[in-house]
């Protein structure tokens, strides 16, 4: 794929997302209901739960379903996991493209050290947990406006692997970084060689 391409298509899809986002968020603020993840105590079954919240069971987890979200404040972190994990993509797509921009081979680009590069790891890498925080946040606000139901406990999630992508990423980075600086010391001496013989 040429350069320009990649950097218009990552652009696209960056902007796109953050604007999904903000979309997503502010509709949530008119809807009185959500469905967040929960993790269900032993016992608990499939059953209405005070304020009209249904969950429905999947092992020790479930999704609680509740539509009795009045208040702003409980409708703002309704739905965080989601656009949390939309803006982080939205960004992701933006580094990639400014990247992508830069002189030089695409695969020279990708991997030099810079802050867009470091911030593209960092960001991929986050995408492992700070979703995962913002779920746990919207469920725990849902669970509360519901009058938080006996056997309901709010619940996250990790991403191993795009923490593991990440943490590759910056690796290969640093690394890449390193290489290229011992082959610029080197033709430095190489060049002082020459000119002092």
């Amino acid at each position: 794929m040429k350069r320009p391409l990649v950097a218009v298509l990552s652009a696209l899809a960056g902007w796109g997302a953050l604007a999904l986002a903000l979309v997503y968020f502010v509709n949530g603020l008119t809807r009185p209901d959500a469905a967040v993840q929960v993790s269900i105590d032993n016992g608990a079954s499939p059953q209405p739960y005070s304020g009209g919240g249904i969950v429905d069971l999947a092992d020790q987890t479930g999704t609680f379903h509740y539509a009795g979200l009045t208040a702003l404040t409980d409708r703002i972190p309704a739905r965080l996991g989601l656009c949390v994990t939309l803006a982080l993509v939205g960004v992701i797509g933006i580094l990639i493209a400014s990247i992508a921009r830069r002189p030089g081979p695409l695969r020279t680009a990708a991997f030099t050290p810079s802050r867009g590069s470091w911030s593209l790891g960092i960001c991929i890498a986050s995408i492992a947990v700070v979703p995962g925080i913002a779920q746990w946040v919207a469920s725990a606000s849902v669970l509360q406006s519901a009058g938080a139901p006996q056997g309901l406990t709010p619940r996250g999630s990790l991403s191993l692997g795009w923490l593991a992508a990440g943490l590759i990423y910056l690796a290969t980075v640093s690394a890449f970084g390193r290489t290229n600086a011992r082959l610029a010391a080197s033709g430095r001496s190489r060049s002082a060689a020459l000119s002092g013989s």
